[in-house]
């Protein structure tokens, strides 16, 4: 073998080695860019970190850090049991979905499943209404 070639071999390994330090480095620095970005970026933003977003949209935004603190805590206080509700709705959304493919489709067990689902919607959130008139 010639010193060329021993040269070139050599250099082989060394070409790959610093590929692979410097495609780390490269991840390394894109993540410490997305920790800083989401944290300096979300401090500058406003995005709901001064206090709880009790899921009322904008309208939430509009109110000031403890005017929200304190919706969010009357709305636990009053808030019924949300796991079994979610579990029903779970179970309710999964049935509508077997009814809607069923063959033949059944549209008195997808009316059924409609409505159990609208009762569990509570009156103060949906409330009774009649149907507007049609002309």
């Amino acid at each position: 073998m010639s010193d060329t070639e021993t040269k070139a071999n050599a250099e082989k390994p060394n070409r790959t080695l610093r590929l692979a330090l410097i495609g780390s480095l490269v991840v390394n620095l894109l993540l410490v860019g997305i920790v800083t970005g989401s944290v300096v970026g979300g401090r500058m933003h406003g995005d709901g970190r001064d206090g709880p977003d009790v899921g009322f949209g904008p309208l939430t935004k509009a109110l000031d850090r403890d005017d929200r603190r304190a919706l969010f805590k009357d709305f636990m206080a009053k808030a019924p049991d949300f796991k079994a509700e979610r579990a029903a709705s779970k179970a309710d959304f999964l049935a509508l979905a077997d009814a809607l493919r069923a063959d033949p489709w059944d549209r008195a067990a997808v009316e059924a499943i409609l409505a159990r689902q609208g009762q569990r919607v509570p009156d103060a959130v949906h409330p009774q209404q009649s149907p507007p008139a049609h002309r």
